[in-house]
């Protein structure tokens, strides 16, 4: 009996055994230890981007050092052995192999498409490759993109062959804008497109680089705040239209790539030319054609680093400008801004200069020359023809730091009215005040009377000579 109940008992436990491996078997591990050991781990696109982008600052930081591959010996052709092609590598300078051209010897390489880098922008390659002698290795260079970047812009696609344009920009928190020679892509930038930045605000300060070979139409019309525009190369067109309106262009820049500046080159600026005050000349333009700048009637200061040519004119004859103060030979800015009034420091030995005034400086029918301009400013001339055909004019009042008045500076301001001065009457030049229509004239606060003639009586007159006001 006690041997059947053992048989019994070992039967149940082998029973129970078996059913409980099986169970085992067909359940999950919840460490899941033993089953990834064999299993190559992946991770998520933004874990391999976080490593991508670590193995990126550790090149930049030179905590990696890369050796140059070694290329393929050349291929000489067997009916001319004259004839080599060479092996050359581009890459960038994360170490990644982007292309390998074998190029005829004395030929030059068509540079491939840079590879796109989050958090870089594609700045240059490190060598030129237009007449291969040897084998070379052409590396991309980089630059950090600043986290607030001065603009977004907006690129067309690329085009076959590697060019883009641009289209225009989003926000931008800067005051200044230089449009890469380059898009993020790596695409050569060679025109700014029709309407780009149409209607927009803008930074005061941009910069043209010299990949740019056409400005559209409407590019950067109507846009407001741009005070100086940067041209690094001269494009081969630049659209009577694309600078339209841009009323606060005062300054104009001319870079080291430019040699020759001819008057059709400066169409484009049109209307704007009464609007220009400064043009800064790179180091190598060594000719101006004679009239490229002759309608400038506000352009007071010219600076050139190097030995200036003017083709078929001089600066006195009017090749540059009308009312040209001097070629300043530095970097030194001159040119002050108070208010609505814009003043040229002169050299010691000389006054400064009031040369420009927006419309906005006339309030209800009055325009009041500054007293206080500050900067140093103690005395000032005003520049021919500064305020000539202002018609809203009505009363004049000139400050007694006014010590000259330019030749027309004030003619054909048809609604003058009331002219004082709240000094002596300042020195004047032929046709200060041709064509106005003054009834009142007050000088330090004692009226005097218009007479065409010397009057007989006692008292305070005046009269016009040749446009100027002169008591009799």
């Amino acid at each position: 009996m006690k041997l059947r109940w053992i048989f019994l008992m070992v039967t149940v436990c082998l029973f129970l055994s078996f059913s409980l491996s099986g169970c085992r078997k067909d359940t999950p591990n919840d460490s899941g230890i033993d089953e990834l050991h064999d299993i190559p781990i992946s991770h998520s696109d933004d874990q391999n981007k976080e490593n991508e982008d670590e193995d990126v600052d550790k090149t930049l930081d030179g905590n990696t050092a890369d050796h140059d591959p070694v290329l393929p010996d050349p291929v000489v052709d067997p009916d001319n052995q004259e004839l080599i092609y060479w092996n050359v590598l581009f890459r960038d300078e994360f170490g990644t192999q982007i292309e390998l051209q074998k190029v005829k010897n004395g030929e030059g390489a068509i540079p491939p498409t840079p590879r796109r880098v989050d958090g870089y922008r594609f700045s240059e390659w490190d060598r030129e490759c237009n007449v291969i002698t040897s084998n070379l290795i052409v590396t991309a260079r980089y630059t950090p993109l600043d986290p607030d970047d001065v603009a977004r812009l907006q690129y067309s696609e690329p085009t076959e062959d590697g060019t883009c344009s641009i289209e225009g920009i989003g926000t931008f928190v800067s005051n200044f804008l230089v449009i890469p020679e380059f898009s993020p892509d790596g695409a050569k930038v060679v025109s700014v497109a029709n309407n780009a930045f149409y209607n927009q605000k803008l930074p005061s300060k941009i910069t043209i680089p010299k990949t740019i070979r056409a400005v559209g139409d409407l590019a950067f019309a109507n846009s407001n705040g741009l005070s100086e525009l940067t041209l690094e190369g001269m494009p081969s067109y630049i659209s009577q239209t694309a600078f339209s309106g841009c009323k606060d262009l005062h300054r104009l820049v001319f870079g080291d790539a430019i040699n020759v500046i001819t008057a059709s080159q400066m169409l484009w600026l049109g209307p704007l030319k009464n609007e220009l005050f400064s043009v800064s000349l790179g180091k190598n333009v060594t000719e101006i054609e004679s009239g490229t700048f002759e309608d400038c009637t506000h352009l007071v200061e010219l600076k050139n680093h190097s030995p200036l040519y003017i083709v078929n004119g001089s600066s006195e004859s009017g090749g540059i400008g009308l009312h040209l103060i001097e070629l300043v030979q530095d970097d030194t800015d001159k040119i002050i801004e108070a208010g609505n009034f814009f003043f040229y420091r002169r050299a010691e030995d000389g006054a400064d200069i009031l040369f420009y005034a927006r419309p906005e400086c006339v309030e209800e029918g009055t325009l009041t020359l500054p007293e206080d301009v500050g900067n140093g400013i103690v005395s000032y001339e005003i520049l021919p023809h500064v305020f000539e055909g202002w018609t809203n004019i009505e009363k004049l009042v000139v400050s007694s730091r006014v010590i000259k008045i330019g030749e027309s500076a004030f003619y054909g301001c048809e609604g003058f009215k009331i002219v004082i001065f709240e000094s002596s009457l300042p020195d004047m030049e032929n046709y200060a005040f041709s064509y106005t229509s003054i009834f009142d004239l007050y000088v330090s606060n004692i009226e005097y009377t218009h007479s065409l003639d010397e009057p007989e009586n006692n008292g305070n007159y005046w009269h016009f000579v040749h446009g100027q006001l002169v008591m009799w």
